[in-house]
């Protein structure tokens, strides 16, 4: 087979690709905080058939001969991670990310590794009921639409923390589900609570069924007032979020609005929104703010998308032409041959 048909095919193939990524952006133009994904392209080969040459004696520059010898292939794939449009939809536990943060999700109430972890853009939460062994008794947990467990950070109110108080930001790595740092009241050392799963207990919140309530820092109410714990305590719920050094080293999941922690995503910062930039909340808090009854629409269009396609189609057929043309080309040359 020819060096032109070997280029040929290697950009049909880079084609088919492109065509494959912006069906997926076209589909995921509908799906709540989707972010969408761009195609960078490169040579496969390039051959320099002269050198150039520098100005020397008052004459000018000569410039390089040198052609792509085997079409163009996809470099590399990059996710936008632009913010998508935010529409209100009245449900009061849906909640939108205004800012480059992520919502925490889990598979268990009690993760123990950032393995245990998904992040997602998509805030479409809603309380579950269940039902206790006893009469009147049960729990009220904060899930996505698959029944992910929501994260988020949780602590007693007392004197030295009052209701409403944002926790701090904390700072992990791969392989644990890193630490958020709870004031322990003046003069102690600082408690480190792993992420835990948005709760509330129905005998000590009676009221909760249909009132649950959120702010612009994730803050949980119950019918206007503070949530109690098992012991009847006023106590703090904020919705967790977290944010990384290298966005683009996380893994995608099926959906395109959930990313799993990759180490190319480096470290991992997490805190509340809408903390403001003092202390220790300057990384999340300081940068995104949460819109509750809203969710965040993808941040691709059919609109946008469209001059792509006719451009991934044009490329295509011009390139299954080519293709044509050098296979004509070979069989006459080889019938003179012969």
């Amino acid at each position: 087979m020819s060096q032109v048909q070997n280029g040929v095919f290697n950009t049909l193939s880079a084609m088919d690709q492109w065509m494959r990524v912006i069906g997926s952006n076209v589909t995921g133009s509908t799906v709540t905080g989707y972010r969408g994904t761009d195609v960078q392209f490169g040579d496969v080969l390039a051959s320099h058939l002269s050198l150039g040459a520098r100005p020397s004696d008052g004459y000018g520059s000569v410039n390089p001969v040198q052609r792509s010898d085997s079409g163009v292939r996809i470099k590399a794939t990059t996710t936008d991670f632009t913010q998508g449009s935010i529409t209100a939809n009245g449900q009061p536990t849906n909640l939108a990310i205004n800012g480059d943060g992520f919502f925490v999700l889990s598979r268990t109430p009690n993760p123990r590794s950032i393995s245990d972890l998904s992040f997602t853009r998509d805030g479409t939460f809603k309380f579950e009921f269940l039902r206790g062994d006893l009469p009147n008794t049960g729990t009220y947990r904060l899930v996505n639409s698959d029944g992910l467990f929501v994260m988020g950070y949780s602590s007693t109110v007392d004197a030295n923390r009052p209701f409403g108080t944002p926790p701090e930001e904390a700072q992990g790595t791969d392989n644990q589900a890193f630490a958020n740092v709870v004031g322990s009241g003046a003069g102690q050392p600082p408690i480190p609570a792993l992420f835990q799963n948005i709760q509330l207990d129905l005998v000590r919140n009676p009221e909760a069924a249909g009132r649950f309530t959120f702010d612009a820092q994730g803050l949980v109410r119950v019918g206007g007032a503070e949530p109690r714990d098992v012991l009847g305590r006023p106590v703090n719920m904020h919705v967790a979020l977290a944010k990384f050094a290298n966005p683009e080293g996380l893994r995608r999941g099926s959906s395109g609005a959930s990313f799993q922690y990759d180490v190319i995503a480096g470290q991992v910062f997490s805190g509340t929104a809408a903390a403001g930039n003092d202390g220790r909340n300057r990384v999340v808090g300081a940068t995104n703010v949460l819109t509750p009854g809203a969710l965040e629409n993808s941040n691709t269009s059919i609109n946008t998308t469209l001059p792509e396609i006719t451009l991934a189609q044009k490329s295509f057929s011009s390139a299954s032409k080519l293709l044509t043309v050098a296979n004509d080309l070979i069989e006459k040359v080889e019938q003179i041959i012969k």
